[in-house]
């Protein structure tokens, strides 16, 4: 059993068991990089239950079958 309490788009969500909970609404209503990755005009609960269900289908994000090496990271140099 798993619960995870994080923040997207400024909404606090729970994620337990793979079922996710958004507990409060989004602060920001867009967000030009995710309207890139997902299609997300503007950002509400929907979307925000959508993506995180996308990191769990694909990257296994809040579960022990998460995997981190498919997607580069990239660090910029003013932040070493």
């Amino acid at each position: 059993m798993s619960e995870h309490i994080v923040e997207m788009a400024k909404a606090l969500v729970k994620v337990k068991d793979g079922i996710i909970e958004v507990l409060t609404d989004p602060m920001i209503r867009r967000f030009p990089l995710r309207d890139e990755l997902y299609g997300c005009e503007e950002e509400s609960r929907e979307t925000i239950k959508n993506v995180l269900r996308k990191h769990i289908e694909e990257f296994g994000m809040y579960s022990p079958n998460r995997v981190l090496d498919r997607v580069p990271i990239f660090i910029s140099s003013d932040r070493l």
